[in-house]
């Protein structure tokens, strides 16, 4: 479930696993029907399905807690072999890669879909990624014409106007 869950958040949001690895129970936020991800300053809407994920990870999470937590903020949602501590970023890309999944990749694929999509300063704020880097998405995401130009003009220049004085 751990690695289902984490799978979909790279590929849903482009979070890395850094961020993942240091969720808690108290970062699954639910409004009535819809369930939200809170991340530092925004809480993301997480579809049904997904939704679902987290929640049971949730439960798993207070189930499993070695030492009792006083709050959900202390429940890790990838807990570390360290009572109290996150899973380490070893731990965390090993348990992935023993699943066949490769975070980094995952999430340029996920960055560059999410930047095709939005416009730059909303994917920043949203992602709460810097907007130098959301702008490197975009260019990823988004194909520069100049060269199609370029070559279009060396094949096919434009017909020259014969103006006779």
């Amino acid at each position: 479930m751990r690695v289902r869950t984490a799978r979909t958040l790279t590929l849903l949001y482009g979070l890395p696993g850094e961020r993942i690895r240091h969720l808690t129970v108290a970062d699954i936020d639910h409004r009535g029907e819809e369930t939200y991800l809170r991340l530092r300053r925004q809480a993301l809407l997480v579809p049904p399905r997904p939704a679902r994920l987290l929640t049971q990870l949730a439960t798993t999470a207070a189930d499993e807690a070695l030492i009792p937590a006083a709050d959900a903020a202390q429940l890790w949602l990838f807990p570390g072999t360290i009572p109290g501590r996150p899973l380490s970023a070893p731990g965390f890309s090993l348990m992935m890669r023993q699943h066949g999944f490769h975070v980094g990749p995952a999430r340029s694929a996920a960055l560059i879909s999410l930047a095709e999509q939005m416009p730059t300063p909303v994917l920043a704020q949203l992602l709460e990624i810097n907007i130098h880097t959301a702008l490197k998405w975009a260019a990823y995401s988004q194909p520069s014409w100049s060269a199609y130009l370029a070559a279009r003009d060396e094949q096919h220049p434009p017909p020259s106007s014969a103006v006779t004085p």
